[in-house]
């Protein structure tokens, strides 16, 4: 994987929402919609990579200090460091305000305890941005691998997205620096981690956009050469009412993807919303598109052989990250109903 990561690196994507002073490319919301689009029908884990490092950046970039930002986006956009952001815990998922992770003032610096989990390039991160409670305020912290009573244990046999290392973070009498509290504390979810979820949720929309291309591409080959009954495959009406389906959900994830990028990139008033719902459109999209795929390739769908399989595994994780389908629901509903619809 790190060879992998070199050429991505190389090639100048994983700098793609870094901002050119910082060595990055400074994309746009529509050559970032393209970018995931396309590398996740490459490889999920891969365009993951590239998600996790634009949430990274866009936290740092939100709250960051200037000498912060100076070390470490440069690093972020070259490869040279790779940055994790962890928020879910072992008994704390999508109910972020109540992570139980504790930061406690000590002396000129900070004492961090807890544990966290699922946390997506955690065998392989170089440094992670924590969200923490500090008495009844919540913060996040950012925290080096090598700190002394930190350890990580990795997490494998995932369903899918199986390249993302995956790991569970333990905290154990932490001593940090001053500096390395991230923005103020704050009643709530710190504003720049919900800005970095949009980040997060907003590339997830593109790259299961990605997914349902894939495994549309991958089906047509197949129905159009595969014969049974003496006939080709894409003959048969229910093979053709699958595949329509297929297109058509496509088409609505893409639609709803580029609006979410024009909306992000005007800094539409409802953009957070039209992420949202980009993402929750999108990420059901991949599942049952990926799905139908599969049950057009019959046997041979199920198999390594063909790309569909670990279409459909990628795109059931891309339903859960960054937000729940079901928590997406609930927010899209709340926004509509406080005045930020589409």
């Amino acid at each position: 994987m790190p060879d992998i990561i070199s050429c991505v690196a190389q090639a100048g994507y994983l700098g793609a929402s870094i901002p050119q002073k910082y060595g990055g490319r400074g994309y746009d919301s529509y050559q970032l919609c393209a970018l995931h689009e396309v590398m996740a029908g490459v490889h999920g884990s891969l365009e993951n990579l590239i998600t996790v490092t634009g949430m990274v950046s866009t936290l740092l970039q939100r709250v960051g200090s200037a000498a912060q930002k100076a070390h470490y986006l440069p690093k972020l956009a070259t490869g040279e460091l790779i940055g994790a952001i962890a928020l879910t815990e072992p008994n704390i998922g999508s109910d972020l305000v109540n992570v139980e992770t504790e930061l406690q003032q000590d002396g000129d610096g900070w004492r961090l305890n807890g544990k966290k989990k699922w946390i997506t390039l955690g065998q392989i991160a170089d440094f992670f941005i924590v969200l923490i409670h500090c008495g009844n305020q919540l913060a996040t912290v950012l925290i080096d691998r090598n700190t002394d009573g930190f350890t990580i244990t990795p997490l494998n046999d995932m369903l899918g997205l199986r390249g993302n290392m995956l790991a569970e973070l333990h905290f154990n009498d932490c001593r940090l620096k001053e500096d390395a509290l991230l923005g103020p504390l704050t009643p709530g979810v710190p504003l720049a981690v919900n800005f970095a979820l949009n980040e997060g949720r907003f590339t997830t929309a593109c790259g299961s956009l990605g997914l349902c291309r894939a495994a549309v591409d991958v089906a047509a080959r197949y129905i159009r050469q595969r014969k049974q009954f003496k006939r080709r495959l894409f003959s048969h009406g229910i093979v053709q009412h699958l595949f329509a389906t297929m297109l058509t959900q496509t088409r609505s994830a893409q639609l709803m993807c580029f609006s979410a990028a024009e909306y992000r990139e005007t800094l539409h008033p409802a953009m957070i919303n039209q992420i949202l719902m980009a993402k929750y459109v999108a990420s059901k999209a991949a599942v049952d598109v990926a799905g139908k795929a599969v049950q057009l390739l019959g046997a041979n769908g199920c198999h390594a052989d063909y790309a569909v399989e670990r279409y459909y595994r990628d795109a059931k994780i891309m339903e859960i990250i960054e937000g729940t389908s079901q928590i997406h629901e609930i927010q899209i509903a709340m926004n509509y109903m406080m005045g930020s619809e589409a």
